[in-house]
């Protein structure tokens, strides 16, 4: 990628008041969501929460104590979020067998998208053991696809890729996910961009592997079509299909309105024509992408990427000029954009 490109763990017995803490964006987040109209929760359910939440240790009413007796969705909900506070792992595994009876399906979402959200929070605080077991309590909301997904979310993000693998794997072995394959495909392309210059076969199982994933993503939603295809075009182009590449990044550029990766694959189209694709240079198509790009770009950095683009098409084509007040317009908008500052100096040059 080009320097456009954007970017795009603990011991499992912590003191109470420091579980609360790690808690307590996650708990207010939660409290929140499900106090909407569409859950109908009523007052004494949200209290109960609210007082885990500020830390209160005064004795609960005696209306919160009859409520926190029952089934119910809010005192269920409130039983989960303490006990995985206090750490106690098998009683929130416990409580939440109950919740699936008592939740509604949107309600259990809500409370996978917390869990799920909290166990993150805690690996990025490098507390990896309670955030493996936070993990784990997805399963006590009976899918076992989601699950496995969330613990490959989790090992994804904390750079342990091959346990992600098998976890992601085995949630696609239970029931296919285009998020699932876009994680999958992430880990497999890692890999092989990371050999191609030591051990190419491998490289290139890898990136096959990658382009299945990310092609099956976009089969199963439409809504994960422009990632893919964008990242489908370089491994396309790794693999030495150039054609599937252009058609990839084409879909990409044609679809993706004015996203990043819009821009990207239409600035890569620019590249293929310009440079990269030596049987079938076409300066003029490719300024042509360059001036798409430039439309589109979101920041400085993009619109000096595109001018620079642009201004390569020129001087190949002869218009030299207008080469040299593009480069230097590329320089005007990010004076910090090497690419176009050394281009700039060998054509002043000749």
């Amino acid at each position: 990628m080009t320097s456009g490109n954007r970017r795009r763990l603990g011991g499992l017995r912590i003191p109470l008041f420091n579980s609360l803490a790690v808690l307590l964006v996650a708990l207010f987040l939660l409290t929140h969501v499900f106090v909407q109209d569409a859950f109908s929760v009523n007052w004494n359910g949200v209290k109960l929460t609210q007082s885990l939440l500020s830390g209160q240790t005064r004795e609960l009413s005696s209306i919160e104590q009859e409520m926190a007796q029952h089934n119910t969705e809010p005192a269920l909900r409130w039983a989960v979020t303490a006990s995985v506070a206090e750490g106690d792992f098998p009683s929130a595994q416990a409580t939440l067998a109950r919740y699936r009876i008592a939740a509604s399906a949107d309600q259990a979402v809500l409370m996978d998208s917390w869990i799920t959200s909290h166990a993150l929070a805690l690996g990025a605080s490098g507390e990896i053991g309670r955030a493996d077991q936070t993990m784990r309590l997805l399963f006590a909301l009976g899918n076992d696809a989601r699950a496995y997904a969330g613990l490959g979310q989790l090992y994804q993000t904390l750079g342990n890729v091959d346990l992600a693998q098998s976890y992601l794997s085995q949630s696609l072995k239970i029931q296919e996910n285009a998020q699932t394959y876009l994680r999958l495909g992430e880990i497999y392309a890692q890999r092989g961009l990371a050999l191609l210059e030591t051990n190419y076969p491998e490289a290139k199982r890898q990136l096959i592997l990658a382009s299945n994933s990310f092609e099956s993503a976009m089969r199963l939603d439409a809504q994960s079509g422009v990632y893919a295809s964008y990242r489908l075009g370089d491994i396309y182009w790794k693999l030495n299909r150039p054609q599937d590449g252009v058609k990839a990044y084409r879909y990409a550029a044609e679809k993706g309105g004015q996203s990043h990766y819009a821009f990207l694959s239409t600035f890569y189209l620019g590249q293929i024509y310009s440079a990269w694709w030596a049987k079938n240079l076409d300066y003029n198509l490719a300024h042509t992408y360059f001036e798409r790009a430039l439309h589109i770009a979101a920041d400085n950095r993009e619109q000096a990427m595109s001018l620079s683009g642009m201004a390569f098409a020129d001087a190949s084509r002869g218009q030299s000029a207008q080469a040299l007040n593009e480069y230097q317009e590329a320089i005007s908008r990010d004076p910090d954009y090497e690419p176009a500052r050394r281009a700039l100096s060998v054509l002043e040059s000749k």
